[in-house]
């Protein structure tokens, strides 16, 4: 890869995000990867993960790990300069900071979700993205699952569609909720997930992470190519907090330990009360939204990590679900709210499919009931691990072109700055109790 223009720095790979950024190759890329950690069990996973991506029988990567181990990491990479680009995918506490100073050094920064745990932290956050060199972008691979991108491209067809409906009962104009699965298998093998996952002071309570994808997700459909101003824009309406009840048996299965030290205070009869569920009402542009995110402990028969969202339209709501009965099986389904247009409707649907067919080919529409089902080529379908392929080559483009979209930067700060938010509004609503 001799024409190769940038490098790559990994920071304190303690995610397995990280691993995913380099399960494919880029020509812009070398293959040359400088990577900065303490030593430890993170690293180690790290480093097996891409080395098996480079040992994969079909489409094998071909990176050179060249790893610095040492507590004083973030200087040392700095310092050396060894490459342009930062890759940030570990400790959530450390993520905003380190994010900062890498930014301030001049180096491009992409970095997985959440950017923040706390609302302490929007400072940085406002600083880092106040200018728009050098680039730094969060790892947003919910953009890139082919029924969101069909989804937002309906959305704005006003003959599928018709207008954004606002309910007057309360009943949000979009929902999403979003399960996980604590227990799962990651690149065919079992995940092993960092004990200070299950700390809420380092990864942050579950109100600041999994939403940031359902936040993003929504404000990405309903108002594109357009700026959120936060304080103007903005306003919470209900926030909600509980825990998944992790016993001790699953706790060491997905991270080959007992209950650490710091985690003692949120442990009883060996079950760890883990503060990682949360429901968020609010307004955007005085459009009522609703994301709820919850984490079980281990996938169900057949199934996984699972995702259930509607956004009401004036003539059709379009709904993505994974229903157990057809063997959580991701459906992207258009629903006309009136049975007497449903003709009209499956007809500018199909109009709609066929203006998508030379990027998505092969869509096509089955009828069950009063329900219109996209079916997509399993070829368009991939999944998450996929995805963060697609985020890289995006970031890529906008560091070869010099900038983000006008309204990347802007909605990153509504977005950590609401979430934020919420989570300070649900701290001082316990302490009130």
């Amino acid at each position: 890869m001799e024409d190769s223009i940038h490098t790559l720095l990994i920071i304190n790979p303690g995610h397995f995000h990280a691993a995913l950024t380099l399960k494919e190759p880029h020509p812009a890329i070398s293959n040359n990867v400088y990577v900065y950690a303490p030593r430890g069990q993170e690293l180690e996973q790290f480093l097996s993960i891409v080395k098996s991506f480079n040992r994969r029988p079909v489409g094998p990567t071909a990176w050179k790990l060249h790893v610095y181990h040492g507590e004083d990491y973030l200087d040392t990479a700095i310092r050396e300069r060894k490459g342009d680009i930062a890759i940030l995918a570990g400790r959530n506490d450390l993520r905003m900071g380190t994010l900062h100073r890498l930014h301030s050094e001049g180096f491009h920064v992409l970095a997985d979700k959440p950017w923040l745990i706390n609302y302490k932290q929007t400072g940085l956050l406002k600083k880092a993205l106040s200018k728009p060199q050098p680039i730094a972008m969060d790892i947003m691979t919910s953009r890139h699952q082919i029924r969101n991108r069909i989804r937002k491209t309906l959305t704005q067809d006003r003959h599928v569609f018709g207008e954004l409906y606002v309910p007057t009962d309360g009943t949000p104009s979009f929902y999403l909720e979003s399960i996980h699965c604590i227990s799962k298998t990651v690149n065919g093998k079992p995940l092993i997930r960092p004990t200070w996952h299950f700390d809420i002071k380092v990864q942050g309570k579950g109100i600041v992470d999994i939403p940031s994808h359902l936040v993003d997700l929504a404000h990405w459909t309903l108002f594109p190519d357009q700026t959120i101003n936060h304080e103007q824009e903005i306003t919470i309406k209900q926030v909600k907090s509980w825990p998944t009840k992790v016993p001790l048996e699953t706790f060491k299965h997905v991270t080959g330990h007992q209950f650490t030290e710091p985690l003692q205070e949120y442990v009883t009869e060996n079950v760890l009360e883990h503060e990682c569920n949360c429901s968020i009402k609010y307004t955007v542009k005085n459009v009522p939204i609703h994301v709820r995110s919850t984490w079980i402990l281990e996938s169900p028969v057949g199934g996984g990590d699972s995702h259930h969202s509607v956004v009401r339209g004036t003539l059709s709501d379009i709904i993505i679900r994974q229903l157990p009965e057809r063997g959580y099986k991701q459906e992207l389904v258009v629903k006309p709210r009136d049975k007497r247009h449903a003709e009209d409707i499956e007809k500018a649907l199909r109009n709609a499919l066929k203006g998508l067919n030379d990027a998505i080919p092969g869509v096509t529409i089955s009828i069950q009931g009063d329900e219109f089902i996209i079916n997509i080529p399993p070829e368009h379908a991939t999944g998450h691990e996929e995805h963060f392929a697609e985020v890289f080559k995006q970031f890529i483009t906008y560091i070869e072109s010099g900038k983000l979209p006008p309204e990347e930067n802007p909605n990153t700060v509504s977005k950590y700055t609401l979430l934020a938010e919420a989570q300070k509004m649900e701290q001082q609503k316990k302490l009130e109790k």
